[in-house]
């Protein structure tokens, strides 16, 4: 059905165009806007950086790697933040020790360190034990 020509001020006094297009647009739009929103919704719960043992700071890429809530990166990997020793979580066969704010494993008496965190094999440097 064609619209009918305007007796108003200001019109054009033209023939106004279909509505036919003009009404599929949003019935398409619809579908596709709750198709990118559910998208969004599942990335926020997606973890936000590494986790304990996991590697940190900057890969060969200079992409930054942060560590999750609750960690810092400390010495190539991601360590629990503490105020004492009993702050820090025990591992088998692996002192551990609570250092300016920081959980850090501690060489043993043999100068090893722990070879079973995500991060791989720590190495024992000046009593303390790092990821390269």
């Amino acid at each position: 059905m064609q619209a009918e020509c305007s007796t108003l001020l200001g019109s054009t006094r033209e023939t106004a165009r279909p509505y036919n297009c003009a009404m599929r647009s949003p019935i398409i739009l619809l579908p596709l806007l709750f198709t990118l929103a559910d998208g969004a919704a599942c990335k926020d719960d997606e973890p936000t950086g590494a986790d304990f043992g996991e590697a940190c700071g900057q890969d060969d890429a200079a992409e930054e790697l942060p560590c999750g809530e609750g960690l810092t990166c400390e010495l190539g990997y991601c360590e629990e933040v503490c105020e004492k020793d009993e702050d820090c979580r025990t591992y088998p066969d692996a002192k551990r020790m609570c250092f300016n704010g920081t959980c850090n494993f501690v060489c043993n008496t043999d100068w090893t360190c722990p070879d079973t965190l995500p991060v791989g094999p720590l190495q024992c440097m000046f009593e303390a034990c790092i990821a390269l």
